[in-house]
């Protein structure tokens, strides 16, 4: 038996009796899974990850990629995941599918029953080269249907049991309480056409936040410039490289090397 333990131990692959019920195969395969997962410090170790919002008024198009942007360039120090909540995106247009149909909804229903496994949250994550995701809604009009509570309730388990430095939330819809979800943000980036000068529905904006006393949360808000830069494929991966080793890529890096000199 202890030559047995030393083998598996050892080895790549999980090691188990014959002839077993199926219930407790997937048993031993889930506890296997979650213990080797957290050899490679995958889960539990930092509970005060920081939250990056994206939104825009005027350039919805281009969210994804720079969502993509950034969790491209953040990727390079941190562990980052990102979760999409604009409906309609594109998003899903360009990502591995999941085999297991598992994604956001799926989070959002174990974020509010509380009953979870850290398999279970794997299982609805993908992976690009320097970032995580969340599999997208199949179901797009869900993401409105909620509020700010429940998703505040994700990112904490997501903190919590996965250990992500950096979580990139993409907002879309209006939701129940939107400013307050987004209030959380350590930092939220808002495309734009102009630095400086706001168009109409930008200023309408800042001016009911102001109306409503959230000058913290404006002095979180990042105005971002979008370039002009055309990629040949109109995809928003063909988006996300061209800006990547651009002008516009640079700025975007730099930043986030002054957030983490700031820290």
């Amino acid at each position: 038996n202890g030559h047995y333990r030393q083998i598996e131990e050892s080895s790549p692959f999980c090691y188990t009796e014959k002839y077993q019920e199926v219930y407790k195969i997937m048993a031993k395969l889930e506890k296997e899974a979650s213990k080797r997962m957290s050899k490679k410090k995958i889960g539990r170790r930092n509970i005060d990850a920081q939250v990056m919002g994206v939104c825009s008024l005027d350039k919805a198009n281009f969210q994804v990629p720079f969502m993509a942007l950034l969790a491209e360039t953040l990727g390079e120090k941190y562990r980052v995941l990102v979760m999409d909540l604009q409906p309609y995106s594109g998003f899903d247009s360009e990502i591995s599918i999941n085999e297991m149909g598992l994604g956001i909804e799926d989070m959002i229903s174990l974020a509010t029953t509380e009953n979870y496994t850290q398999n279970r949250l794997i299982a609805s994550i993908g992976h690009e080269q320097k970032w995580d995701y969340i599999y997208p809604a199949k179901n797009g009009l869900c993401l409105a249907e909620l509020d700010t509570t429940t998703y505040q309730k994700l990112i904490e388990i997501l903190q919590k049991e996965m250990g992500y430095d950096r979580i990139i939330v993409n907002f879309g819809t209006l939701f129940l309480a939107n400013h307050l979800m987004m209030e959380t943000c350590q930092t939220c980036y808002i495309l734009s056409d102009k630095k400086e000068e706001r168009s109409w529905r930008e200023q309408s904006f800042i001016d009911e936040l102001s109306r409503k006393g959230e000058s913290v949360f404006l002095e979180k808000i990042l105005w971002t410039k979008t370039p002009k830069e055309h990629p040949r494929e109109n995809s928003w991966r063909s988006w996300m490289k061209t800006w990547l080793w651009s002008e516009f890529g640079d700025e975007v890096r730099e930043s986030n090397w002054m957030a983490s000199v700031d820290e």
